[in-house]
């Protein structure tokens, strides 16, 4: 039989000046006690904590329009770790987790929900908003602590508001622990207009096998907008909005796929994206690192593009390793014309496969690698029988070329003739 159990039972005053973290945790510890029920908070109230709330198996906070207003600094507010198989919990809005000072960057502690801990494995979960989480360092998170295993949740409409750091920050490292099927839709990392934090940066997410996610969204952000390693899966819908990423030096990534074995993307959406290197920097929009990439649609739009570096901001730059399929690419500038792209080594066929619906690449029956140029390849590696089309033919011209001498590039003869 589900229990259920109220703080003020245990002395809650919920009028954000008394300590209520002990009220909260001793009605948490009793439904878990019973073998699982639900904590109902009381709508409107606020109760101020000054440690952190533990969960445990079966056990559903009901937050039922309260605040958490957490009184201390580095901790997080809640955490699943009651048990070493923490499972079945729920976390459900409407409701809003506070941090009564502002979280730094610096106060990587301070997570407003922590999905895990080292040696637990936390599974079959759901957080289900709407869920606000004020000033915190990061939003939802899980850390890549020793045996941290998260699996089987479902995370649905929270913003991350104002956090110093990421909004989501699930941290699954494969040699610790690892994670699995994950179903993340509407987060938000949001930053306040006109007072945005400088460090402030979107959704990372790691060694996640069997990843699903939509609508995954970030709002006047200061860096990175997505990093995704080690991941596999499937993500609906990225929505970028009012972004402003700038920087005078080294490499500046706003979306990083890194050694993703297989990753597909419905949409990335940008809208009124603020873009400025200067000095020896350089900017990678789009990074696909060792990725296997199928993103379908890149609408940029109203994106301001400054760039006094000695580098470039290249829309696409993927690694060796790499292969990116792409049907749709739209970009504006601010005035709503169309902008190209800047794809670094667009002359390396090996990377990007297809771009805007027009193939760059395809390897045949046997093995062997077809190319689309407008001349025989300078550069990397190649094999007999790879052949090079000439998009570009005019009369007189060979119709394409074939490698006749394998190497770097090899010995390349042409074939055909427009006459």
């Amino acid at each position: 039989m589900q229990e259920f159990a109220s703080p003020f039972d245990y002395g809650a005053v919920a009028d954000g000046i008394g300590d209520d973290t002990a009220a909260i945790q001793s009605a948490i510890n009793f439904v878990h006690g019973r073998g699982g029920g639900t904590v109902t908070l009381t709508c409107g109230a606020t109760y101020r904590v000054t440690g952190t709330l533990i969960i445990g198996t079966a056990v559903s906070l009901n937050l039922n329009g309260a605040t958490i207003l957490m009184d201390a600094s580095n901790i997080p507010i809640i955490e699943a770790s009651k048990d070493a198989l923490t499972q079945g919990w729920v976390i459900q809005g409407p409701g809003t987790l506070e941090y009564a000072t502002q979280q730094s960057v610096a106060q990587t502690g301070a997570v407003g929900i922590k999905l895990s801990k080292g040696g637990v494995n936390s599974f079959n979960f759901v957080i289900s908003g709407p869920i606000t989480i004020d000033k915190a360092n990061t939003g939802i998170g899980s850390p890549p602590e020793s045996g941290c295993f998260v699996f089987d949740g479902v995370i649905d409409n929270v913003v991350a508001y104002r956090c110093s750091n990421w909004g989501t920050n699930i941290d699954c490292d494969a040699s610790t622990g690892g994670g699995t099927n994950m179903n993340l839709r509407n987060l938000w990392a949001l930053q306040a207009s006109g007072s945005e934090l400088p460090e402030s940066k979107g959704h990372r997410i790691r060694a996640m096998v069997g990843l699903r996610a939509s609508n995954l969204i970030g709002d006047h952000l200061q860096k990175e907008w997505l990093y995704l390693e080690s991941c596999s899966g499937e993500i609906g819908h990225l929505h970028f909005e009012s972004c402003d990423a700038s920087a005078s030096t080294g490499q500046l990534n706003l979306m990083t796929m890194a050694a993703c074995p297989s990753l597909r993307i419905g949409e990335i959406y940008g809208y009124e994206n603020n873009i400025s290197i200067t000095g020896d920097a350089e900017c990678y929009v789009i990074r696909p690192d060792g990725t296997l990439f199928d993103l379908h649609t890149i609408r940029l739009l109203k994106t301001s593009l400054s760039d006094t570096s000695s580098g470039a901001i290249y829309t696409v730059n993927p690694t060796a390793g790499t292969h990116v399929r792409n049907e749709v690419f739209v970009q504006t500038d601010v005035a709503g014309n169309p902008l190209g792209a800047n794809l670094a080594d667009f002359g390396i066929r090996k990377k990007i496969l297809r771009w805007n619906g027009q193939d760059r690449m395809r390897v045949t029956q046997g093995g062997a690698v077809e190319v689309f140029t407008t001349a025989a390849p300078t550069s990397e590696a190649w094999t007999v029988g790879d052949k090079a089309w000439n998009t570009a033919p005019s009369i007189g011209q060979p119709i394409g070329w074939v490698c006749v001498t394998a190497g770097t590039p090899g010995t390349w003869g042409s074939f055909g003739n427009v006459s």
